[in-house]
Order: structure tokens, then sequence, then C-alpha cells
């Protein structure tokens, strides 16, 4: 769960990003992580959501985010997510 003054850094950081990416471990049982999701998709102009503990928190995405689903946290996982997203970005 986020300090406010580290989760009023964070947006202030993320707000002046051209992409950011989420990693979300499981927002639907952290309020601070839910919290977090919500407010970076609103100030952030590109938003890449990865889930990696719970796919359910895909529906916390908004209509402008991108969602890449991994399924899980393990290496070769993240190694694809990454992959994909950064490969997509060089395209």
């Amino acid at each position: 769960e986020p300090k406010i003054d580290l989760f009023a850094m964070t947006l202030e950081w993320c707000s002046a990003l051209e992409l950011v990416i989420l990693f979300s471990f499981d927002a639907h049982a952290h309020s601070g992580h839910k919290r977090v999701l919500v407010e970076v998709q609103r100030q952030c102009p590109r938003v890449v959501i990865v889930p990696i503990r719970n796919p359910q928190d895909r529906v916390f995405a908004g209509p402008k985010s991108s969602v890449v689903q991994t399924f899980g946290f393990r290496v070769p996982q993240l190694a694809a997510a990454v992959d994909l997203i950064f490969r997509g970005a060089g395209a």
C-alpha cells in the first residue's frame, strides 16, 4: 500500500511520461494498488497494464489503456510480456 507522499510523488513523475507500464500484482486485494492504477490512467496519456498475479485486474483498465495478459509471474511469462511491449514499440 503506497504511503501518501510516495503516492503523490509517483503520480507526479508518471504524469510527465509519454508511456507508463504498470505491472499489477493484485489490485483486487490491495486498495492502494488499485488507486495507483486508476489515478495513473486518469493522468497519463498512454498506459499499459500488465496483470501478473490476478488476471482479473484487467477490469481496472480504462478505455484508453492497453492490457498485456501474462497469466503468471514466472520469468518466461514476464519476458514474453516485456518482449511484446517493447518489440511492438519499435515496429
